[in-house]
């Protein structure tokens, strides 16, 4: 409220602060169907703030298209957008929208690489521990009763495939 407060004053707006908090948990800042988010976008184009104050970039979007068309849409109807871990940083200038366009590419990055980092987790620990999730059973596996996710190999089923893929080898087709 009193970053608020100070906000009101340098921008020289003769009333008091009057705020809504809108807090999100457990929401990915790269869903655009945020509920949240839909009720701040609803006030903003309702025209009933003057300013939205942000912690980070990342709380707004993670989406560098989707964070640009937030900002686009504050600019048009006239919200003045400030965020906490960039004092003084005016997002409406030149500098300020060159900044904010990095700061989104790299919060999208960022969001990247945590993907890439989880499935490359997930295909490894599956890979170690033989574990091939949901699908029909293979031919030349079977089900492990003992450990759920895991297969174990039918060794005459494997000759099967050898055979095949001998005669694939010899024949060409």
């Amino acid at each position: 409220l009193k970053y608020a407060e100070q906000l009101s004053s340098q921008l020289g707006i003769k009333h008091k602060v009057k705020y809504v908090l809108i807090e999100e948990s457990a929401a990915s800042g790269a869903d655009r169907d945020r509920k949240k988010l839909k009720v701040l976008m609803s006030l903003i184009r309702a025209k009933k703030i003057k300013f939205l104050i942000i912690e980070e970039i990342s709380r707004l979007s993670r989406i560098l298209a989707h964070l640009l068309e937030t900002l686009q849409t504050c600019k048009e109807f006239g919200v003045a957008v400030y965020i906490r871990s960039l004092p003084g940083v005016n997002l409406h200038s030149a500098a300020g929208e060159m900044l904010i366009g990095m700061l989104g590419s790299a919060a999208q990055f960022e969001r990247s690489l945590t993907i890439e980092r989880v499935k490359n987790t997930l295909r490894a620990a599956a890979l170690r521990e033989g574990k091939i999730n949901g699908g029909s059973i293979i031919y030349g596996f079977e089900r492990d009763t003992l450990k759920k996710g895991s297969w174990i190999p039918v060794p005459e089923e494997l000759k099967n495939i050898e055979l095949l893929m001998e005669k694939f080898v010899a024949c060409g087709s």
